[in-house]
């Protein structure tokens, strides 16, 4: 039997539009009066690599490139070059909506948010700062105002300049209402900085909502708390989890003692991130479903010394009942906000 003949009818020439198959002419379509801009495609495709963080390189990309000519053949792939200055013609569009809206004499009070990023190798950190307004149709709307390149060892002053230097070029320094910072640029004198040199803003009771603390970071802190008090019994999962993922051989067994003690064989073993909370709830409450399998295998393993005792256990479990009704409230609120943008 020939590859072609393997396959299913509706299948039969999709590796080669060559050969002569019956009833293939009945599944082309033909576009009448089919306009084709290449401005158009030009943008859509400066667009998507924008919106999924594609390399500009994916232009060279050979697969890339034969997608492109079987969609649209009149189509020719532009340069590197050109994709780029299409992204900042884009981005030049994008900051006049912003900088119109923001800073319209209608618009009402702005609240500015930031976020400092930092890159994999920690010698590059940026400040996003982002614009919220209420439209007149009484719906959020957001714009990102800059993200700017600061010193990794910057300061509340140099901070202080950029916001300072962005609000003004936005025109919104004089209708702030509120600002809020995340846990990389949170201080206090930093904001006594702003206040101060904010000589032209009418504050809202007089500046004491000034700086309106970041619920995540806050939850954040707050479930720190209770980890800190855990903090033994988290390190013996993590260990635990460590120790039986060392190997293809641990692996395989923990899973084949999961099977006979007839547990989810999809309950697999979760390693958390230590600086994300959530991740560190979703190994213990993964963990949760487990215990009977680290117990059964510490009767087998001598080296396994790691097992936390039932009253961790138990003590993790009341702990992840309570974290999951939060962990569910912040997964609403974030496909709530996701889906109203």
């Amino acid at each position: 039997m020939s590859c072609y003949e393997s396959m299913s009818v509706q299948s039969d020439d999709y590796f080669d539009c060559s050969i002569n198959i019956p009833g293939r002419t009945n599944r082309l379509v033909t576009a009448q009066n089919l306009v084709f801009d290449p401005i158009t495609m030009r943008r859509e495709l400066a667009i998507m690599i924008l919106l999924h963080e594609y390399p500009l390189s994916i232009i060279h990309h050979v697969g890339f490139r034969s997608f492109l000519s079987s969609i649209n053949p009149l189509f020719k792939i532009v340069s590197q070059e050109t994709v780029w200055n299409d992204i900042m013609k884009i981005r030049k569009f994008e900051r006049c909506i912003a900088i119109s809206e923001l800073g319209s004499p209608s618009a009402g009070r702005v609240a500015i948010t930031t976020k400092m990023w930092v890159s994999c190798d920690g010698t590059k950190k940026y400040l996003a700062i982002t614009g919220h307004m209420v439209d007149y149709q009484w719906e959020r709307q957001s714009y990102i105002m800059r993200f700017s390149n600061v010193p990794v060892r910057c300061t509340n002053e140099s901070i202080a300049d950029v916001l300072l230097e962005c609000l003004s070029e936005f025109d919104v320094d004089i209708k702030l209402s509120t600002i809020t910072f995340d846990n990389q640029t949170s201080d206090d004198e930093l904001t006594d900085t702003l206040r101060y040199r904010l000589t032209k803003t009418k504050f809202l009771l007089g500046g004491k909502l000034f700086k309106l603390p970041c619920f995540a970071h806050t939850v954040c802190l707050m479930v720190q708390d209770v980890f800190d008090v855990m903090r033994d019994v988290i390190n013996k999962i993590r260990d635990s989890i460590l120790f039986w993922t060392e190997s293809q051989d641990r692996e395989a067994e923990f899973k084949k003692a999961a099977r006979d003690l007839g547990l989810n064989t999809a309950a697999a073993l979760l390693l958390d991130h230590d600086s994300n909370w959530s991740s560190t709830f979703l190994m213990m409450k993964q963990s949760t479903l487990l215990v009977d399998v680290f117990v059964h295998l510490k009767q087998q393993e001598s080296r396994y010394n790691s097992l936390p005792t039932y009253d961790e256990w138990y003590l993790v479990s009341e702990v992840c009942k309570k974290l999951e009704e939060l962990h569910d409230v912040i997964l609403r609120r974030i496909t709530c906000t996701a889906s109203t943008n």
